[in-house]
């Protein structure tokens, strides 16, 4: 059985605790905005990128890729959990070169960059 303690700032002490017991507990930081900035690993990619990011509340993010020339390649709805989130993006089929990531969740929208090798 594990304890989940979510964070909406503040902090949690659990130096009291035995080392099994520890492993125990989860621990999920809210970000202080409505999601926190992205992080992309392994660009450039390869085969996919991977994303990590944050939200406050439970909802849906829609991903976009976008070539050079405006033409949308692929386009997705994952649904995000409060805390933290990872999404791996297939990218085996692109080409090589530069490429839009285009986010959006509730009315907030991010663009970010990566290139394909």
């Amino acid at each position: 059985m594990k304890l989940v303690v979510t964070l909406d700032g503040g902090s949690i002490d659990i130096s009291g605790l035995g080392p099994e017991d520890r492993e125990k507990v989860v621990v999920i930081e809210l970000p202080h905005e409505e999601w926190s900035d992205m992080q992309m690993m392994g660009n450039p990619v390869r085969d996919e990128l991977a994303l990590s990011f944050g939200v406050r509340r439970d909802g849906v993010l829609r991903l976009r890729v976008i070539d050079p020339m405006g033409r949308l390649l692929y386009e997705k709805q994952r649904t995000v959990s409060a805390g933290e989130n990872r999404i791996a993006v297939p990218t085996i089929n692109l080409i090589p070169g530069g490429y839009i990531l285009e986010t959006v969740i509730g009315d907030e929208r991010r663009i970010a960059r990566f290139v394909k090798e």
